[in-house]
């Protein structure tokens, strides 16, 4: 009995350092996203909300005629060049403008 008691509570320990469950993840990225997807829809000059994961160093979105991070500064960093870095895993966000004054929002995970 003292056996299954030691058993338990080493358990029980256990699962409290576990890391958030799958759905905890996916819950809190598609409450982000409805975040950026209402911020978009009560502004004319954002056309759309993307999603997309970038691996850590990566850069991304460089074509676009000015970048802004709206969220996750210590996430992600603009470049010299224009683009977007991944600098460590987490979630952040961008606002990327197109010529014609337009932006999109992006929600950016990094992994």
């Amino acid at each position: 009995m003292k056996f299954k008691k030691i058993v338990l509570a080493s358990a029980l320990a256990l699962s409290t350092l576990m890391p958030v469950s799958g759905i905890q993840k996916a819950s809190a990225a598609d409450d982000a996203w409805k975040h950026w997807k209402d911020v978009c829809e009560q502004d004319d000059q954002c056309s759309t909300v993307s999603s997309m994961t970038m691996r850590k160093n990566q850069e991304g979105y460089g074509s676009y005629q000015k970048i802004e991070i709206i969220s996750g500064a210590g996430v992600i960093m603009i470049t010299d060049r224009g683009y977007v870095k991944a600098m460590k895993p987490g979630k952040a966000a961008i606002r990327a403008y197109t010529p014609e004054g337009k932006y999109m929002i992006v929600d950016l995970t990094v992994m």
